[in-house]
């Protein structure tokens, strides 16, 4: 198995380079990740915002506050290939040679620990992150079911986690209304009803 740690607020980013990026709050970063010299590419990731210690803060992420840094776990396409199909570290090992000749600030890829993952999971619980994602060192992107999430029961940003988002939320502007259609009817017309229509 090879076991990996997570930080807080799990948000997969697939960032195909250097067009069709959807997160748009994330202007400068975006910025960066285009500038990786590759024809295109899908890295599979998190937008983290960390503190002194390396720790991701829950809130500075989604109040914009803090400086955003994109977490890359997975190179799943690279250059008009596929690579999913490939084992997990040999992707990882692609990933890697790409972020490092990159050599962007705010870009870092996820290590990952081989072998049993007790002493891993209890260093993550000692410094109050979220976990760490176990996976098969030799699975494809596509076996997902392998993987296992392992959270640590005494992360303390999870608290009031529900309330920050309704709060988050009520702060965005609210979409206009969606217009009513007119019903559909579902049986046609009597000949009555349709001689009354015609008059």
């Amino acid at each position: 198995m090879a076991f990996g740690h997570w930080h807080t607020f799990p948000m997969p980013l697939r960032t195909d380079f250097p067009r069709r990026n959807g997160y748009k709050s994330f202007g400068e970063l975006r910025g960066h990740l285009a500038q990786l010299k590759v024809k295109n590419a899908v890295i599979d990731g998190e937008v983290v915002c960390l503190d002194a210690e390396g720790r991701s803060i829950f809130n500075e992420l989604l109040l914009r506050k803090g400086c955003p840094i994109f977490y890359a776990f997975d190179l799943l396409y690279l250059n008009n290939r596929d690579l999913r199909q490939l084992p997990l570290l040999e992707r990882k090992e692609k990933l890697r040679s790409l972020i490092e000749k990159g050599g962007l600030p705010d870009v870092i890829c996820e290590k990952y620990v081989e072998g049993p993952g007790i002493d891993l999971f209890n260093e993550v619980c000692q410094r109050n992150l979220e976990g760490v994602v176990a996976k098969r060192k030799s699975g494809t992107y596509a076996t997902v079911s392998g993987w296992l999430k392992i959270k640590n029961p005494n992360y303390t940003q999870s608290e009031r986690r529900d309330e920050l988002f309704d709060s988050f939320k009520t702060k965005q502007k609210a979409l206009p209304p969606i217009p009513k259609k007119p019903p559909v009817r579902t049986r046609p017309l009597n000949a009555r009803a349709k001689k009354a229509s015609s008059r």
